[in-house]
């Protein structure tokens, strides 16, 4: 079974809360003696186990193992027959073995947790006892930080409490002092540091929202407090970059995130959620240290321990800041741990505490959460590298320091995995459940003032989303990956059914919205890392935006195979097949690395977040640069070329009808017409293409009248009747395909089948069938009985036949 700090811990934990209540009956024991009697009877009842990892633990904590006291007493230990008993008195005996006790004590912050279990009305008088026992023992100064200010209740500034029941604050400050020997500006730190932990908690306590087009709300901000919900993700073995799952491998709710370890990297899709995660864990810690007040981190964030400050770091900054510093003759001056003093003060977030001080709180790690957001987004891989051995060094001989690092799956591989002891936690894709739940949370916000309201546009939201994915489905088949699987697809639906006050019933216009919020997107809560990863390729969103398009139709040639996904080399090469389009290659691939728009890059290949977004932009090139250089007409000849009877061009072609239906009806009318053959030429070019191709631009046509129906009743008629005549044609059907004969004949059915003879019952056709067992379809066209040589009992339907 495992063990390790954190199971040590809580097993603490756990026997302090039975401490809690007993501890003023323990009679001669001195608390001292039952503090450490605390502390190392789990790694005992370990080994009684034959547990041997909890030695392991226990020489980790003290720097090495089979050397020290506590470690040669464990034996003996073990044998006792009231271990507990028999640790009180030797640590109470023994100043070498106290000294290590000391180091255990304060390592695996068991005084803390006995402060945090004891009700507030036991506090001080279990401090005054613990105190006269130090001071006798000799080692009161280990631990007077911790005991000192327990009385001490002083407001500050906005009357946040910044001292109460555990002086969290104030303990940190007296620690950082004894680390430094710095005396100098003592009174005014407690009011430094809850300036700082005020402007994280403002900084990290939203989501916002832009591209809102309602006026005066062009960005809208949700509090992290209302609309927050915990995802779900599996949790993998320490990363090493092979992508083995524990052999417990199971899942793991994020709001349980900080149980999974101490090193911790976050990693996802694009839009899952990890910046978030990060925000939510900022926002928690800093709203619980400023109230003092532990149980905000307990009951939020299932945290049990000393109150961390946290420190929220793009990495996408510093990958940039060791760019700069590459030359400088001092090796601190690239250090992660010396880089996030300097990117606080250039914040201004610091407010007036020491340039040492987060650095000097770094060296023990008790008292700093680190949350490390978008390894990814340093763009080249030689500096994620860079990065991720800094990550690495920072970590190294720290036991208590927390670490949460976000990285994008994709990237979190080979050279970029982190070792030392990293556990990979993987986001997982949302279920419909969690969907409904996150577009529930903010629209309860959005509309808090109006009920009623509320109710109406969250339910038309989830009724539109569950609409588009049945669609999807049934284009698609039922095992095609769902398109709304992510907050970042949530937010940009949202945005878009806020801004137009319903989401779009035509899926082409939602992709044409939701492309626009995706090609422009702000979510670092970093101003500077918007600007810097934010610009906009060729200086507009519509440059860019042919930039993409351009990209997605040339992938799409490349077909299904090899159409998904394209190299770098290759990328440039597409690129570069436009004359206004190749000095962009380096903004657009540098963007793509740091931040992903539509396309997302991984490990050195680059696709589009999901194939819906490459179909429709592939669409849209179809009906902006094809009509453009050859009309109409241009456009439907490239389609009868071949991609018309393409499975991998259908979605295409359906967009691109559905974009032309948004932009320019009359465009679509026109196209439409021409591909199903009902437009004045028609005749002249039935002996030009394929018989596929007249059943497939036939029922394509119909399917996109039917999904934009308001754009001509009366162009349904015509194709209907189209779709009914060539049915009727014996060699067209002899000659094509049964799949296009089957969709051409699916679309006839929902247009609307003008044959009385096949939809009314008195002008329907029957045959004759002989008396006994008779195989359907085994009657020729002169209605004589086809004898099978082997009769079966059921019957047998001749598809080729019945479809022609």
């Amino acid at each position: 079974m495992e063990f390790n700090i954190q199971i040590w811990k809580d097993r603490i934990r756990e026997k302090l809360d039975e401490f809690r209540n007993t501890w003023n009956h323990i009679g001669s024991t001195s608390v001292y003696g039952v503090l450490s009697a605390t502390t190392i009877l789990p790694v005992i009842e370990a080994a009684q186990s034959g547990n041997w990892q909890a030695l392991m633990a226990l020489g980790g904590v003290l720097s090495g193992i089979g050397t020290g006291l506590i470690t040669n007493k464990i034996q003996s230990w073990k044998d006792a027959s009231s271990p507990a008993d028999e640790i009180s008195k030797d640590v109470m005996d023994d100043a070498g073995l106290r000294d290590e006790m000391d180091e255990l004590l304060q390592k695996l912050q068991t005084l803390e947790m006995a402060l945090e279990v004891l009700p507030d009305n036991e506090k001080n008088r279990f401090a005054g006892t613990l105190k006269k026992e130090l001071e006798k023992l000799g080692n009161l100064t280990k631990f007077e930080a911790t005991l000192g200010g327990i009385n001490i209740s002083k407001r500050v500034e906005k009357s946040l409490i910044v001292t109460g029941r555990n002086n969290t604050i104030n303990f940190i400050i007296q620690e950082y002092h004894k680390e430094t020997g710095k005396k100098t500006g003592k009174t005014a730190l407690p009011e430094q540091l809850t300036q700082y932990l005020e402007w994280v908690c403002e900084r990290c306590s939203t989501v916002e929202l832009r591209g809102i087009k309602r006026e005066g709300q062009q960005v809208m901000q949700l509090p992290l407090e209302d609309i927050y919900v915990p995802l779900e993700a599996e949790k993998f073995v320490y990363a090493s970059g092979k992508g083995k799952t524990d052999p417990g491998h199971s899942s793991i709710s994020l709001s349980q995130l900080l149980k999974a370890g101490q090193k911790i990297a976050v990693t996802g899709g694009p839009g899952c959620g990890k910046t978030t995660v990060l925000l939510y864990i900022a926002w928690v810690f800093s709203r619980a240290l400023l109230k003092d007040d532990p149980e905000i981190a307990k009951k939020n964030l299932a945290w049990n321990g000393q109150l961390p400050i946290p420190v929220f770091l793009p990495l996408g900054v510093y990958g940039k800041y060791i760019r700069t510093v590459q030359a400088e003759p001092d090796p601190k001056t690239r250090t992660l741990a010396g880089f996030i003093s300097r990117y606080l003060i250039e914040k201004q977030s610091s407010f007036g505490l020491p340039d040492d001080f987060f650095e000097t709180l770094l060296l023990d790690g008790r008292f700093v959460m680190l949350l490390l957001d978008g390894m990814d987004e340093v763009p080249e891989e030689h500096e994620r590298v860079m990065v991720r051995q800094a990550i690495e060094e920072l970590v190294t001989n720290r036991k208590n320091l927390y670490v949460v690092v976000t990285c994008r799956t994709a990237a979190y591989k080979e050279r970029t995995a982190l070792g030392k002891g990293f556990r990979e936690i993987r986001v997982k894709p949302l279920e419909k459940e969690q969907v409904d739940i996150l577009i529930t949370k903010a629209y309860q916000h959005i509309f808090r003032e109006n009920k009623e309201e509320f109710r109406i546009k969250r339910d038309e939201l989830i009724k539109g989303i569950d609409r588009l994915e049945v669609q999807h489905r049934q284009r698609a088949g039922d095992n095609v990956e769902r398109l709304v699987t992510s907050p970042l697809m949530i937010r940009m639906l949202i945005i878009v059914h806020f801004s137009e006050r319903t989401l779009p019933d035509q899926r082409a216009e939602l992709y044409m919205r939701a492309t626009d919020v995706m090609l422009s997107p702000e979510y670092s809560p970093d101003e500077a890392v918007n600007q810097d990863i934010g610009g906009l390729v060729g200086g507009s969103r519509e440059i860019h935006r042919d930039l993409s398009q351009h990209i997605a139709f040339h992938m799409h040639m490349k077909g299904e195979r090899q159409g998904r996904e394209i190299t770098e080399d290759e990328l440039r090469s597409v690129i570069s097949r436009h004359k206004s389009f190749p000095h962009l290659a380096d903004d657009l691939i540098r963007l793509v690395k740091v931040r992903g728009t539509v396309l997302e890059e991984r490990l050195g290949s680059y696709r589009f977040i999901h194939l819906a977004f490459q179909e429709f932009l592939a669409g849209r090139y179809l009906a902006e640069v094809l009509r453009s250089e050859g009309g109409i007409s241009g456009i439907a000849y490239f389609l009868e070329s071949g991609p018309v009877t393409e499975s991998w061009w259908r979605e295409v072609i359906l967009l691109m009808a559905g974009y032309l239906c948004v932009t320019g009806p009359q465009n679509a009318i026109t196209l439409l017409s021409r591909l199903a053959g009902v437009d004045d030429d028609a005749a002249q070019r039935r002996s030009s293409v394929s018989e596929d191709v007249l059943l497939s631009s036939a029922g394509l046509s119909g399917t996109a009248c039917l999904e934009w129906k308001t754009l001509s009743p009366g162009l349904n008629r015509k194709i209907a009747d189209r779709i009914a005549s060539l049915f009727k044609d014996d060699e067209l059907m002899s000659r094509s395909r049964p799949q296009f004969r089957a969709l051409a004949g699916d679309t006839l059915a929902r247009l609307g089948d003008p044959r009385e003879e096949i939809i009314t019952l008195d002008k329907m056709q029957f045959c004759m069938v002989p008396e006994g067992e008779f195989l359907m379809g085994s009657i020729d066209k002169d209605e004589t009985a086809v004898e099978d040589e082997k009769p079966q009992q059921g019957l047998t339907i001749d598809y080729d036949y019945w479809l022609a």
